[in-house]
C-alpha cells in the first residue's frame, strides 16, 4: 500500500497539466506527454519508501518566462493568476516530504519535473 496526500498529489499534477496544456501551441502533431517513473528504497526490515517522478512534457517555448519566475519567487501585488496557480503548487510540493518541483527549457521541449517520496507498507 502507498500512503500519502492522494488530494494534494492530484491537485499538483491537475494544476501542472493544465498550465502544460494551456502553453502548448494548437497545432496539429503537437501534444502533452504524461510520464511517471517510479524508485523503491527499502528502510529498515519491515517499511519501504517508493520514490515517484512525474514528468508533463509538452513542446517548446513552454511557459513565458515571467510566469516560470512567478512559480519559483516570493508572491508580489503584480503576480498573474496563472503565476499565483504554480506559485501555490510550488509550495505544495515542497510539503511533501522528498518533494521538489522543478521546470526544464530545452530547444525542442519543456517539461515540469515532480519529484515526491511515499511509505510503502
Amino acid at each position: 500500500r502507498l500512503y500519502g496526500d492522494s488530494l494534494r498529489l492530484q491537485q499538483i499534477l491537475s494544476e501542472t497539466l493544465s498550465s502544460s496544456i494551456r502553453f502548448t501551441p494548437a497545432l496539429k502533431g503537437l501534444c502533452v506527454s504524461f510520464k511517471v517513473m517510479s524508485r523503491i528504497e527499502a528502510i529498515g526490515k519491515r517499511m519501504k519508501r517508493v520514490e515517484l517522478e512525474f514528468r508533463i512534457i509538452h513542446p517548446a517555448p513552454g511557459l513565458p518566462d515571467d510566469l516560470v519566475r512567478e512559480m519559483f519567487q516570493p508572491l508580489r501585488k503584480d503576480t498573474s493568476r496563472e503565476g499565483l496557480g504554480l506559485h501555490i503548487t510550488q509550495k505544495m510540493v515542497k510539503i511533501m516530504e522528498g518533494g521538489t518541483l522543478r521546470y526544464l527549457r530545452e530547444s525542442e521541449m519543456s517539461a515540469f519535473v515532480i519529484l515526491a517520496e511515499f511509505p510503502l507498507l
